[in-house]
C-alpha cells in the first residue's frame, strides 16, 4: 500500500480478536440467504455426505447412443432407446453385451411422440404355481407392440388384437395399468392381451376392468403421466391428481387434489414415494399432501424436465439450466452434475442412465473431475468491520486431488490457498483482508474432494467517530 492509500486507511480502536468455525454445510440453496451453511452455487457437487460437502463423480461412458430420441427404458438386465431414424422410428436393446436393432414404427411421418416403455412377466401356467415359469417381454406404448426378453430374434409384434390406445402404462400385481385420453384401463391378471371387461353373464376379480376418471369436476383434459407410489398407481393431469385404489377388479379411483405432472417422464417412483415435476417445481408424495422439495434451485422454468431415482437419490434434469440436481431425501439437500444435452432418464433401481449427446452414460459411475462450488455469504457472528487475518480449511483429498480456495470479501475476490496430494490435510492462509461486507468462501479443483469445515480468524473494532 502506499503513503496515500495508508493515510486512507480506517484505524479501528480497541481491536478484538475473535474465531469463527463453520463445521457443517447444508445443499444448494440459490435464494438470498446467508448464515444458513447452503451452498449458494455449484458444479459436480454431491451433498450425500453431509454435513461434509465432496465431489461427485463423473458420468460413465456405457455405449454409443442415438440423437432424436424418444424414450429410454433400463432394467431387467437391458437397456432399451427409441429413437428417430430417418422416416422410421427405430429401437435399440443392449443385452448380454450385444445390440441388436429393429424398426419400430415404419414411415411415421411427422412422428415424435414420446414413449413408454415397461417390463411385463407373464406366468406361464397360472394354475399350476410349481411347473411353471415367467416369459419376459417389453411393452411399449403408444405402440402396442412388445419384444421379448428371453432371447431369439429381436423383433415387435402386436400386444393384442383388440386392445385400447395407452399412452402411458405401469405394471402392478401382474396387470398393467394405463390411461388413454379420459380413460383409465386396467388389463387381466396375467395377461396383457386380455382386456376383456365383465359382463353380466360373467364377473370375475381377473378381469380387465375401465372406467372415466373423472369423478371430480377439478379433474379435466388429458391424462399426462402415470406411476406409482409404493406400488399405488397414481394419475396426473396437467393440473390434477387421483390414485387408483384396490389390487383386483372391480378398482376405484381416489382424488389426491390439484397437484399436476408435466408427462410421464416427468414423474418416477423413488423408494416409498413418488416424485413428480409440475409448472411450480419437483414435488415428493408419499401417500398425503404433496410436498414442493425444489423450492432451493430458483428455477424459473421447469418445462421439459425430466426424473430417475436410484437409491437414496433423485436425479432431475432442467432443460433451461441444462444440468442434473440431485436431491437426497435424508438431508433434504440438493447436489448438482453438471451433465448437459440429456434427452432422456432411467432407472434399473441400482443406477440412472442417460441418453445425453448421442451416448448412453451411467450417472455417477465415472471418475472424479472438475467441481467447485460457493458457500452462502457469511457474517462471521458479527455485523461491525471486520478484518480477517487468518483461514484454516479442513479437507480430505484423494490420491492426486486438486483444491484450491478463494475468499470474496470488501468486493474483491482473493485466491487463498492450493493443495495438490491425498490425505487430509488444514490448508492455512493469512489473507489480512478488510471485509465490511459479508464473506464468501468458494472451493474448486479436481479429483476426489471432501471438506470438512472453515476456520475465521478476525478482528472488530469500532471505527473512529463511530457510535
Amino acid at each position: 500500500m502506499n503513503a496515500a492509500g495508508y493515510l486512507r486507511e480506517v484505524l479501528p480502536e480497541g481491536e478484538k480478536k475473535s474465531l469463527y468455525r463453520k463445521k457443517s454445510f447444508a445443499g444448494l440453496d440459490r435464494r438470498r440467504v446467508y448464515d444458513s451453511g447452503a451452498l449458494s452455487e455449484g458444479e459436480n457437487v454431491d451433498t450425500s455426505c453431509l454435513p461434509a460437502v465432496s465431489s461427485a463423480r463423473q458420468p460413465a461412458f456405457v455405449c454409443a447412443g442415438r440423437e432424436n430420441v424418444l424414450g429410454l427404458f433400463a432394467g431387467e438386465g437391458v437397456l432399451f432407446l427409441v429413437y428417430r431414424s430417418g422416416n422410421d422410428v427405430c429401437a435399440d436393446l443392449w443385452q448380454n453385451g450385444a445390440v441388436q436393432s429393429a424398426v419400430l414404427k415404419e414411415n411415421a411421418g411427422a412422428d415424435r411422440e414420446r414413449r413408454s416403455v415397461v417390463a411385463f412377466r407373464s406366468y406361464t401356467t397360472p394354475l399350476d404355481p410349481l411347473s411353471g415359469q415367467y416369459e419376459r417381454r417389453l411393452l411399449v406404448f403408444p405402440d402396442r407392440v412388445s419384444c421379448s426378453l428371453d432371447g431369439g430374434t429381436f423383433a415387435f409384434s402386436p400386444i393384442a388384437a383388440v386392445m385400447p390406445e395407452l399412452s402411458f402404462a405401469v405394471v402392478r400385481d401382474s396387470r398393467v395399468i394405463g390411461v388413454d385420453g379420459d380413460r383409465i384401463y386396467v388389463s387381466a391378471f396375467n395377461d396383457a392381451s386380455n382386456w376383456e371387461l365383465d359382463t353380466a353373464d360373467d364377473i370375475s376379480p381377473t378381469h380387465a376392468w375401465a372406467t372415466t376418471s373423472q369423478s371430480n369436476s377439478r379433474a379435466g383434459g388429458g391424462f399426462t403421466a402415470v406411476s406409482l407410489c409404493d406400488g399405488a398407481p397414481v394419475f396426473f393431469r396437467r393440473d390434477y391428481m387421483q390414485q387408483l385404489c384396490g389390487t383386483k377388479n372391480p378398482f376405484r379411483i381416489a382424488d389426491v387434489g390439484a397437484w399436476g405432472c408435466l408427462s410421464g417422464e416427468a414423474a418416477c417412483p423413488w423408494k416409498s414415494a413418488l416424485a413428480f415435476a409440475s409448472d411450480q417445481g419437483v414435488w415428493l408424495y408419499t401417500g398425503g399432501y404433496p410436498r414442493l422439495i425444489s423450492e432451493p434451485l430458483g428455477v424459473s422454468d421447469w418445462t421439459g424436465t425430466l426424473l430417475a431415482a436410484s437409491g437414496e437419490l433423485l436425479y432431475v434434469y432442467v432443460p433451461a439450466e441444462d444440468r442434473i440436481f440431485v436431491y437426497e431425501d435424508t438431508a433434504d439437500a440438493w447436489g448438482e452434475r453438471a451433465t448437459g444435452g440429456v434427452e432422456a432418464l432411467a432407472s434399473d433401481g441400482k443406477n440412472v442412465y442417460a441418453a445425453a449427446d448421442g451416448r448412453i452414460l451411467l450417472l455417477d459411475g465415472g471418475d472424479y473431475g472438475a467441481f467447485s462450488f460457493t458457500c452462502e455469504a457469511l457474517s462471521l457472528g458479527t455485523a461491525e468491520m471486520r478484518r480477517i487475518k487468518g483461514i484454516a480449511v479442513t479437507a480430505e483429498l484423494g490420491e492426486g486431488a486438486e483444491l484450491e480456495v478463494s475468499l470474496t470479501a470488501g468486493g474483491r475476490t482473493v485466491p487463498l490457498c492450493r493443495r495438490i496430494g491425498g490425505g487430509i490435510a488444514v490448508l492455512r492462509t493469512v489473507p489480512d483482508l478488510k471485509a465490511d461486507e459479508l464473506t464468501r468462501l468458494s472451493f474448486s479443483g479436481t479429483g476426489k474432494v471432501t471438506v470438512y469445515g472453515a476456520t475465521f480468524s478476525f478482528s472488530t473494532a469500532r471505527e473512529p467517530g463511530g457510535v
